[in-house]
Order: C-alpha cells, then sequence, then structure tokens
C-alpha cells in the first residue's frame, strides 16, 4: 500500500514537473516573440483583450523604430486605459517632431481615399477625419482630467482649432465643480464666442463629396459648442442656439445616414 502511495506521490511531482517546464518554455517563447516581433505580439494582445501588454508592445517598437505612426496607435492604445498623464507625454512628443504636420495631413489624406474607394462609411468618415483635432483634444481633456484645469484653458486657446468643441462638451458633462464650470465658461465664452462665429462664417457653402460631410460636422460641432455655452452661461440665446444646434444635425444626419 505504500508501495502505491510512494509510487502515486512520484507521479504527481512528475506531472507538476513537466507542466512547469512547458510554463517556463512558453513563458520565454513568449518573452523571445515580443522581443523579437512586437508589432506582431500586439496583435495577438489585441486579440486577448490585454491591453496593458498591447501598449507594452507599441512602447517597445516606437523606441527601436522611433516611428511617428507607431507612435501614434500607442496613443490611440492609451486612450482605452487610464492613463491620461502619459498619453499626454507621448502626444507631446508626438506634436514637438518635425514632420509632425506632414503626418497629420497623410493620416487625413488617407481617410478621405478610404471613404473615395468606399473602404469608409460615410457615417465614420468625420470620425476618422482631424488627426491634429483628435490628439489636441485628447490632450486638453486629459489636462482636466488630471485636475489642470488652467493649462486645460490655456492649451485651448492657444490651439483653437476645434478642439474648443471637445473641451467645453467635456468640461460640461465631467464631474467638475460647477464653481469651476461656471468659472471657465464665463472666460471661454468672452474669449471662442467670436472665434467660432469666424470659423463658422468662413466654411465652405458649395462643399461636395467627403469635404461636405466633413465640414457639415465642422458645422454640428460649432453650433452644439455655442448651445452648450448658451446653455452654462448665456440663458437668453439659449433658444436660438438650440434650433441651430438640431437643424446642423439634421443636415449632418441627412448626409451620413
Amino acid at each position: 500500500m505504500e508501495k502505491k502511495v510512494s509510487i502515486g506521490k512520484e507521479i504527481i511531482k512528475a506531472l507538476f514537473k513537466t507542466l512547469a517546464i512547458i510554463l517556463i518554455i512558453v513563458l520565454f517563447a513568449g518573452l523571445g516573440f515580443y522581443v523579437i516581433n512586437p508589432r506582431l505580439s500586439a496583435g495577438f494582445c489585441h486579440q486577448l483583450g490585454l491591453q496593458k501588454a498591447e501598449i507594452s508592445c507599441y512602447e517597445l517598437l516606437y523606441a527601436r523604430n522611433k516611428d511617428t505612426s507607431d507612435l501614434y496607435n500607442l496613443i490611440v492604445k492609451l486612450g482605452n486605459v487610464n492613463e491620461a498623464q502619459k498619453q499626454n507625454d507621448y502626444i507631446t512628443k508626438l506634436q514637438s517632431c518635425e514632420t509632425y504636420c506632414e503626418f497629420c495631413k497623410s493620416m487625413d489624406e488617407s481617410v478621405i481615399s478610404g471613404y473615395n474607394a468606399a473602404q469608409i462609411e460615410a457615417k465614420n468618415l468625420s470620425l476618422l477625419y482631424g488627426t491634429n483635432e483628435y490628439l489636441t483634444s485628447r490632450k486638453v481633456i486629459n489636462l482636466i482630467k488630471l485636475g489642470k484645469h488652467e493649462d486645460a484653458y490655456n492649451y485651448a486657446e492657444g490651439t483653437f482649432e476645434l478642439v474648443v468643441y471637445h473641451y467645453f462638451e467635456y468640461l460640461y458633462a465631467s464631474d467638475v465643480s460647477e464653481e469651476t464650470k461656471n468659472d471657465y465658461f464665463a472666460k471661454l465664452k468672452n474669449d471662442f464666442w467670436e472665434y467660432l462665429e469666424i470659423k463658422l462664417n468662413n466654411l465652405p457653402n458649395d462643399a461636395t463629396g467627403a469635404t461636405a460631410i466633413i465640414t457639415a460636422y465642422a458645422k454640428l460641432k460649432i453650433e452644439y459648442t455655442q448651445y452648450v455655452i448658451a446653455l452654462q452661461s448665456s440663458p437668453d440665446d439659449i433658444g436660438s442656439s438650440y434650433d441651430q444646434w438640431q437643424s446642423a444635425q439634421i443636415e449632418y444626419n441627412n448626409l451620413v445616414k
């Protein structure tokens, strides 16, 4: 009986030893695969839902290649996890590249080309177009998340673009104190209302194709921003601002349906 028990223990020990060896081999193989081919590893991590591991792969990719596309992908992936400061650090790094403007232009042109080739649906065109707007808006929203309200305001004011739309929207919907909201909405109304009017008046009226959709979306964002300003700090303008926002929404919906 003791002999059988002893044999059983030996079998269990051998089994655990084999499993441990297999596990070590798998770990070393995985580590080697990660080091040798981080891009392919990122794809596997994405499929498995391992977001932090996927981000590590893109960090390794960028550290090796210093490629702006890899850096951009890393920034996008960081938007899926709570890494506001790290995302902003990488956005600053990308925006400081000499080729930043060319990179944004190339990205936007590829989106339009994809739409023209029927690879991108009309409803997704405006969401994918605007690389610089995406990056600047992420940065300003992250600053609000980090509680750096004055930095967020100064950044939005300094960059303009339609980053102000994202700034207003997030500031309005976030759990920032009402006192802080009122403070900054009052400042923003004074500093941005005229800019938004100029931006609105300068939008083309005879745009077609992809440009028509992008223009209609820009108009929608401007009208919505003015409505939110009125809602927060200008009660007399709420009715007319709401009607203009809804009109812009209908116009945009008709283009992308």
